[in-house]
């Protein structure tokens, strides 16, 4: 399966609507919001100018969810 860019970052707003601490995965133009992530792939973390100020970032041929986890494989 060919691998595709993804990339996750602790999401402020919906953290405090949620009561809880919630990360976005960005993976083939979709955004999900989980409660943790299993990353089973490399990544690269990036700091960027504009919010989300740090995310980490890598190539993953797919991403299951799973109790409000997310595997990235």
């Amino acid at each position: 399966m060919k691998p595709f860019s993804f990339f996750f970052h602790y999401n402020k707003p919906a953290a405090l609507k949620a009561g809880r601490v919630q990360v976005s995965i960005h993976f083939k133009n979709a955004c999900h919001i989980v409660d943790n992530v299993d990353c089973r792939v490399p990544t690269m973390g990036r700091i960027k100018k504009t919010q989300p100020r740090f995310v980490m970032s890598g190539k993953a041929s797919k991403v299951t969810f799973a109790d409000g986890i997310a595997v990235i494989e």
